[in-house]
């Protein structure tokens, strides 16, 4: 299982950003919130779809992350620098907690739901979620998890994607009026 942080320090195409983080209750549930500015990145990154190229990780871009303290998925919409959402990439995880030095982990569970507020929703790294159970690197409840969770986004939040990217854009601009 991999071990990933809110503040996506792994990313290599990022190289300058700020971070904020705060405990929240959404439409989604209690649970917490992070917004990444993405202040510089070497350059961008884009993503091919049935719609065309969707931008990922651009310079002036945010990345709003949604985590509900019951649940076992993170959301993770990808902000235009003009404050519409490009993507939306949904990890099913095992669980978070926080590390050392305060920063939101969490476990990935490999599947992931990616949506454009085109429409496309696509199921991403089954292959990735099996060949784990396969080879014991999660359980047998943790696979059923990650599938009945995603199955429950496509048919709740996933489908009506403009009240869902409404309810992110607010969010948002809460985190943001909050931590001027």
């Amino acid at each position: 299982m991999h071990h990933k942080r809110l503040d996506r320090d792994t990313w290599k195409d990022i190289k300058k950003k700020r971070y904020i983080q705060k405990r929240i209750s959404t439409p989604f549930g209690d649970g917490y919130a992070a917004l990444l500015y993405l202040d510089d990145v070497d350059a961008p990154v884009a993503w091919n779809f049935p719609e065309g190229k969707v931008t990922v990780c651009e310079k002036g871009m945010k990345w709003l992350e949604l985590l509900p303290e019951n649940d076992h998925y993170l959301i993770t919409a990808m902000i235009s620098p003009e404050g519409k959402i490009n993507e939306w990439y949904i990890d099913m995880i095992a669980g978070w907690g926080f590390d050392d030095d305060g920063v939101i982990y969490y476990d990935d569970l490999y599947l992931e739901l990616i949506a454009t507020p085109a429409g496309t929703i696509i199921i991403d790294d089954m292959d990735e979620l099996e060949q784990a159970l396969a080879e014991k690197d999660i359980t047998t409840q943790q696979y059923e998890m990650a599938i009945a969770t995603m199955k429950k986004l496509k048919s709740g939040l996933l489908s009506n994607l403009p009240r869902f990217s409404n309810q992110c854009l607010s969010i948002m601009h809460r985190l943001e009026q909050e931590h001027q």
